[in-house]
């Protein structure tokens, strides 16, 4: 009976080195990806940044009449200051230039402008872009990529009203035609939608900034306590080592007993 207990004792010994060598394994495995996941949520940030660049709006062909009652684009405001004025011709004298080139001859055809009023039309898009990009809320950046935009929606809203009323980019002339009220007001207001439009991209933009700070606070926290669970994992694995060399001490002085015996 005596023998038959040792036996059995020697069994459950055995096996149980094996189950805690095998335990010891898998809790490496996922004490490793923990610490490895834990490590990457601790140190990450936000993808979007306040100062990146996002997309600008494009000129879109109305068909209905164009909502232009709820626009500000601060036109009835006071203009510039001096300062203001000479900052975005510094900045973006060129640009200014083009949009100016660009919808000129609309004015001439549909608004019976002299071909020496450019300049009129010129400062009042000088204006209202330092207005709309010198506010503060936009970066060195976002305002590069705003002008761009107001560059290539001028030139679309140009291109949209030349082929509507037929007009000649290089030769214009005076037209009688009577235009539809969004079309009265893209030449009182050209860059009203725009303005508007791009606001609400810069808030859009803001938004997913404030978000993507969250998942990454979020994200933080959440390695924290995987860290910590890898602290607590380990201090698991040190106790199973030690269950693992107790048991093999027992099974070692259990063989060395019967060696013994048996001399």
């Amino acid at each position: 009976m005596g023998n038959l207990l040792d036996k059995f004792e020697s069994l459950i010994l055995n096996y149980s080195r094996r189950i805690i060598s095998a335990a010891i394994f898998i809790v490496l495995i996922i004490m490793t990806w923990n610490f490895l996941a834990g490590l990457l949520n601790t140190f990450d940030s936000p993808n979007t940044e306040a100062d990146d660049s996002f997309s600008m709006p494009e000129f879109i062909e109305p068909f209905e009449t164009a909502d232009f009652e709820n626009v500000n684009d601060r036109d009835s405001e006071t203009s510039d200051t001096g300062e203001e004025k000479k900052q975005v011709d510094l900045d973006y004298s060129d640009e200014i230039d083009e949009m100016a080139e660009t919808i000129f001859p609309l004015y001439i055809s549909l608004r019976n402008f002299a071909p020496d009023q450019e300049n009129s039309i010129r400062d009042y898009l000088s204006e209202r872009v330092s207005e709309q990009i010198y506010d503060g809320l936009y970066t060195e950046n976002q305002r590069d990529d705003w002008v761009d935009g107001a560059v290539d929606y001028i030139d679309d809203l140009s291109d949209y009203m030349m082929d509507k009323y037929d007009i000649s980019s290089r030769n214009p002339v005076a037209i009688d035609v009577e235009l539809s009220s969004e079309d009265n007001e893209f030449l009182d207001r050209p860059l009203s939608l725009y303005s508007i439009d791009a606001a609400e991209a810069l808030s859009d933009h803001l938004a997913e900034v404030s978000d993507a700070k969250d998942i990454a606070a979020n994200n933080n926290l959440e390695g924290v306590g995987q860290l910590f669970t890898v602290l607590y994992t380990l201090g698991a694995v040190i106790f199973m080592v030690l269950m693992l060399l107790i048991f093999k001490a027992e099974n070692s002085l259990r063989r060395s007993a019967d060696a013994i015996e048996k001399d």
